[in-house]
């Protein structure tokens, strides 16, 4: 189960799950203007768990691995998600 995030700078920080959901709730909401809270939530869920199943094993993660992570359940579940997650990361220079 992952404990540990590794950020881009090298420092490291508390996994926290909620933090996770967040950034998938934000990109959510933005592609999905007129979906249900409950459809936001039920995606949120999804993507968070599926996206961390391929890291149970691991305690320390990269923050890039949970965010391609992430992507990769987006892009076959929501693509419209992650296009707007990905334009995102453009803005910020994160790509």
């Amino acid at each position: 189960m992952v404990k540990v995030v590794i950020k881009k700078d090298g420092s490291e920080e508390p996994f926290d799950m909620a933090k996770l959901k967040q950034s998938i709730r934000v990109n959510a909401l933005d592609a999905f203007l007129r979906q249900s809270e409950k459809d936001i939530n039920t995606l949120v869920e999804t993507i968070s768990e599926k996206a961390l199943l391929s890291m149970q094993t691991s305690e320390k993660v990269k923050s890039s691995e949970i965010r391609e992570n992430v992507l990769s359940e987006l892009k076959e579940a929501a693509p419209m998600v992650a296009k707007i997650w990905q334009e995102y990361d453009k803005g910020q220079g994160k790509v």
